[in-house]
């Protein structure tokens, strides 16, 4: 299928270095699309890895924290940006992010002829953990009005599909499954016979168990960790900093697929705190089914079903560090039996 004509706009609060995004850009390039992915660096004094070589970027670079008051002051920088971006490029089609950047094509459309995709990573009506009904009906419209002027929607699962009632005429399941990478070459860690690593990587911060993860580290003497992401508040700065923890910084997809296998066990848990982290459908989970490795996640979440059915790992709940430490030890012994 030939698209040249076609040019795509991805816009996204990323920096272009998600696995998520790095895959559907290089899918519709594959499939002939012009695509430009257009983004925003909050931290452009790291250095980052590039897992869309060849794909034009329009970045914003301007830093600015992570956190919900830090953020509120910095992203009307970001969404003047969107807007001038697409009266630049005028792309075919624009290929938004969650609601908030649909929202702004959407007040666009009448003065561009654009299509509109929007893809559902992490809705705002799973994210409204508020108990004023009033805060949680205007969500649910507003995403209502961003659903309805989209001409597509994508999501990473059924159970989201279903948990929105969105449109089945105009809907679609994009997974997270991983790409072949045909040929894969894990790194090297240090004395692999007499120790247990665990792979925690992904958007870190406090609630996806940074801190049950590093008690269990200080626990077990033989427990190590490699960990790659981001790193979003100083509970996750200090797990990186740890002595028993290798971080090795944003990493490519394929650099991932590479740590998930020279690892014993990679980590998914998420604080059950809203809908969105119950809904959890990590990239981490099929990329550690993808090299035959074992996932450990809190079993509050959906997916910790077909993690248990499958076989393919463990599920303990989210807070019982106990548990967890069983799971580590079990995988322990499992290694050095066999």
């Amino acid at each position: 299928m030939i698209n040249s004509d076609i040019h795509v706009l991805y816009v996204s609060r990323n920096d272009g270095t998600d696995t998520r995004m790095s895959k559907e850009c290089n899918s519709l390039v594959e499939q002939g699309y012009e695509v430009t992915f257009l983004g925003w660096d909050r931290e452009p004094e790291k250095q980052k890895s590039n897992p869309i070589p060849g794909i034009r970027k329009h970045i914003l670079d301007y830093p600015s924290s992570f956190r919900s008051l830090g953020l509120l002051f910095s992203v009307w920088k970001y969404y003047i940006f969107l807007i001038r971006a697409v009266f630049k490029f005028r792309p075919d089609v624009v290929h938004a992010v969650n609601e908030e950047l649909t929202l702004i094509i959407i007040l666009l459309k009448p003065f561009i002829r654009l299509k509109l995709v929007c893809d559902i990573y992490d809705s705002f009506v799973l994210r409204n953990t508020s108990s004023n009904f009033l805060l949680k009906y205007l969500t649910i419209v507003v995403c209502k009005i961003c659903w309805y002027f989209s001409d597509a929607i994508l999501v990473t699962d059924n159970d989201r599909l279903e948990r929105l009632k969105l449109d089945r005429s105009k809907s679609w399941v994009v997974s997270n499954y991983p790409v072949d990478p045909e040929f894969l070459d894990p790194p090297a860690l240090t004395d692999t016979k007499n120790r247990t690593y665990l792979y925690v990587a992904g958007t870190l911060y406090q609630a996806r168990g940074i801190q049950q993860i590093q008690q269990v580290l200080e626990e077990q003497e033989d427990t190590y960790a490699i960990c790659a992401g981001w790193l979003r508040d100083g509970c996750a700065g200090q797990f990186a900093k740890h002595p028993k923890v290798k971080y090795v910084g944003v990493i490519t997809p394929t650099e991932s697929l590479q740590y998930t296998a020279a690892c014993d066990a990679t980590m998914a848990l998420y604080d059950p705190v809203n809908d969105n982290m119950l809904l959890a459908s990590p990239n981490k989970i099929y990329d550690a089914m993808c090299v035959g490795r074992p996932v450990i996640i809190n079993s509050e979440t959906h997916v910790s079903r077909l993690v248990t059915d499958l076989d393919v790992g463990y599920s303990c709940a989210y807070a019982d560090v106990n548990a967890l430490a069983k799971i580590v030890d079990t995988i322990a012994e499992q290694k050095n039996s066999g």
